[in-house]
């Protein structure tokens, strides 16, 4: 088991899983059509369903002067196990990584997990008809200066992610290995026994920590399914700001139904940073101290999300299928301009 982190690039990377995460809750929410095809998902007591995700991003970035380009590839194999479903059509089970990495444009590795023993990081959770999972227990990683640190802890209501479970401070954790920021090597007192079994800690968090989801949690966001029932060429939009999501059920063939998803930046109607950009519109560039400054004329930073996914999903057995697609993120003002074009993909095993 690897981890090798580089502080700098973790923080760029996780920006994108928030940024991406905005569009996972407004995927396939419902179709106003009339009906032809309630898509469920059939969960079936003890089926171990696996799932590896692909997801790259291709990252241009210039602030103050700097210029930075690079491209981080993250691939994640996870299984969802189901150890009881229920008659409601809800099941009980664990979400576990097999295996996890980043790499860099250069095929560096930024940060891995391997050879991990079978359902040693779990996570607890139950999950719905739709797919709309609820974590019991989550595990994250806590990446400070002089630490990384692979821990567990139990999920409060409504906290899906290590964003809603690592609070700064002393906490109680489950921690499952410690590994040396530099080597990558496990520090001592840690081993591939307390990887499976963690020992309960107080572990003091600090305010800029950095937690991580090792699940791929925004591919499973986007795995839920339409409320309604659905029919061949319908389709549902909704607008959240200055975004529009268009999601067409595109076709139904073989027991395979095609759904489409277009996300597309729309301000014609104002934009979210409107009263921002009116208290910033006289600033200026304002001086940060060493020969560099920050162009604040042009208003508050400006978030464009546009693109396109595209999921299957198999009717019959009631499990999704694949999922792929790409989303570019540009962000422009003050001083920062900064593309991410995220290519993804999700397949079942």
């Amino acid at each position: 088991m690897d981890f090798e982190p580089t502080q700098g690039i973790l923080k760029k990377h996780i920006m994108k899983q928030i940024l991406f995460l905005i569009l996972a809750a407004f995927v396939l929410a419902s179709f106003t059509s009339e009906a032809q095809v309630s898509l469920k998902y059939k969960w079936e007591s003890g089926t171990t369903y696996r799932f590896k995700a692909n997801q790259k991003d291709d990252i241009t970035m210039s602030a103050m002067g700097m210029n930075m380009t690079d491209i981080f590839n993250t691939e994640t194999v996870f299984s969802l196990k189901v150890s009881n479903a229920l008659a409601n059509g809800k099941a009980e089970g664990i979400l576990f990584i097999e295996s996890f990495k980043v790499t860099n444009k250069s095929g560096a590795t930024v940060a891995s997990l391997k050879d991990i023993p079978n359902e040693a990081l779990k996570s607890i959770v139950e999950v719905d008809t739709k797919g709309k999972f609820t974590f019991k227990k989550i595990v994250y990683l806590i990446v400070e200066d002089g630490r990384n640190m692979l821990v567990s802890a139990e999920a409060k209501a409504g906290q899906n992610s290590a964003s809603g479970s690592a609070q700064v401070g002393d906490q109680k954790l489950s921690v499952h290995a410690e590994f040396d920021p530099k080597s990558g090597t496990i520090k001592a007192g840690y081993s591939m026994e307390t990887v499976k079994k963690p020992a309960l800690k107080t572990v003091k968090v600090k305010k800029d920590a950095q937690k991580i989801d090792v699940l791929p949690l925004a591919f499973l966001d986007m795995l839920v399914l339409p409320e309604e029932t659905i029919t061949p060429g319908s389709s549902f939009q909704v607008k959240m700001m200055e975004y529009v999501f268009t999601t067409k059920a595109r076709e139904i063939t073989n027991d395979i139904a095609s759904l489409d998803l277009n996300i597309k930046t729309d301000r014609s109607q104002g934009s979210s940073t409107d009263q921002m950009d009116n208290m910033m519109g006289d600033m200026g560039s304002t001086d940060m101290g060493g020969g560099m400054s920050m162009d604040m004329s042009g208003g508050a930073p400006k978030t464009d999300i546009n693109g396109d996914i595209f999921y299957k999903f198999d009717i019959n057995k009631g499990i999704f299928n694949n999922l792929s697609g790409t989303i570019t993120n540009k962000v422009k003002g003050m001083g920062l301009n900064m593309t991410c074009i995220t290519t993804l993909k999700l397949i079942l095993l």
